[in-house]
């Protein structure tokens, strides 16, 4: 039977039966998966800090990649996530059901995430209607500043008959280095020339 053959082969059936899900058990599994990964950031919080990884793995990070397949930045951002899910449960309002709240929460400087939880419950109606476009929106003001990348300054000296510029990729670098090893090239250069 060729690719553009009309016979289609006879669909197989299974070997094994599948088992009959209900719509509403297949609704328990999703919600079940949807609050998974806050219970999860728990039990990866307490497994750190009594540092009971020692048990299995030498260090937290050989932890997580060996025995969940998971990288360090994943992992603690499950840790945010029952951390924050505990901070509003401390406070007597309801947990957010979804990582995704959560992580948009940790956006937000601790001292407003309770008032923008309670602003995204009240415009949305509940836990499970809230969306991490809403809680961005209400969180907006309330958002940690990033630190902003200084740009280097550039260096410019002028002389009769000369300028001399110089542009830094990073505020790191020392211009007074730059100009050694700037030095030390046209001498190269000036001494090839000459040789030529």
């Amino acid at each position: 039977m060729g690719i553009f053959s009309n016979n289609k082969p006879e669909p197989t059936k299974p070997t094994r039966r599948e088992p009959k899900l209900t719509l509403a058990d297949l609704e328990r599994i999703i919600a079940e998966g949807l609050t998974a990964a806050i219970e999860t950031g728990r039990a990866l919080a307490l497994i750190r800090d009594r540092k009971m990884y020692l048990e299995v793995s030498d260090t937290w990070e050989a932890y997580l990649t060996d025995r969940w397949k998971m990288t360090v930045d994943f992992g603690n951002k499950l840790i945010t996530a029952g951390g924050i899910a505990d901070e509003l449960r401390a406070l007597g309002l309801t947990e957010p059901t979804r990582e995704a709240h959560t992580r948009e929460l940790a956006k937000i400087k601790p001292e407003a995430r309770p008032e923008v939880w309670e602003q995204a419950l009240a415009e949305a109606g509940s836990p499970e209607n809230v969306t991490a476009a809403i809680l961005a929106a209400k969180g907006a003001k309330h958002r940690k500043r990033k630190a902003r990348r200084v740009k280097p300054k550039r260096f410019k000296a002028k002389g009769k008959g000369w300028t001399l510029q110089l542009s830094r990729s990073s505020v790191d670098v020392s211009i007074v280095d730059a100009l050694k090893v700037a030095l030390a090239q046209a001498e190269a250069q000036a001494n090839e020339l000459k040789v030529a």
